[in-house]
């Protein structure tokens, strides 16, 4: 079904650099400290799902302000797991509709969120740097008033988009 949801995609900078020095032990060592940093974070919130793919991770939400809190959160505790290897995470949102359900094919049905938003999340993403975090002016929209202090507005262009893209730094 189509939701208005807050999608936030969270991404190691300089993992791959990283990676190809250490054992495939390391990182797994590593992914699995982060993994379960980011899950016991998330459960404090209303996450409707989230999954891990490597240094990625994706969480989808009812809406803006769960998102910013739990990203708030999220930023603080992974930046100390993180900075003992000397890395960092970005954090991207953006709020929109998505195509939610039952995906997949006739053996292998998963629930997940698709379109043009989740995409978008994901570019903003890339686009913060370690230890940043990065909205749509469209999840900035959905926040209660006073919520976040922004730091700054960019105007980005995103991969895929054809115009540039206005973000809030928070």
């Amino acid at each position: 079904s189509r939701q208005t949801r807050t999608v936030m995609f969270m991404d190691i900078r300089g993992f791959t650099s990283w990676s190809e020095k250490r054992s495939p032990e390391e990182v797994a060592s590593l992914l699995n400290e982060y993994y379960l940093t980011v899950e016991n974070l998330l459960n404090n919130f209303q996450v409707i799902k989230y999954k891990f793919t490597a240094d990625e991770v994706m969480a989808v939400f009812i809406d803006a302000n769960e998102a910013v809190n739990a990203a708030r959160e999220i930023r603080v505790k992974v930046a100390n797991h993180l900075q003992r290897y000397n890395l960092g995470a970005g954090i991207g949102l953006h709020t929109g509709s998505v195509v939610e359900g039952l995906l997949g094919a006739q053996n292998i049905r998963f629930y997940d969120v698709i379109g043009d938003t989740v995409n978008t999340a994901k570019r903003i993403c890339d686009a913060a740097g370690g230890g940043n975090i990065l909205i749509s002016n469209t999840a900035h929209a959905d926040l209660f008033a006073g919520q976040v202090r922004v730091l700054e507005t960019r105007s980005i262009q995103l991969k895929g988009k054809a115009e540039p893209f206005a973000v809030c730094l928070i």
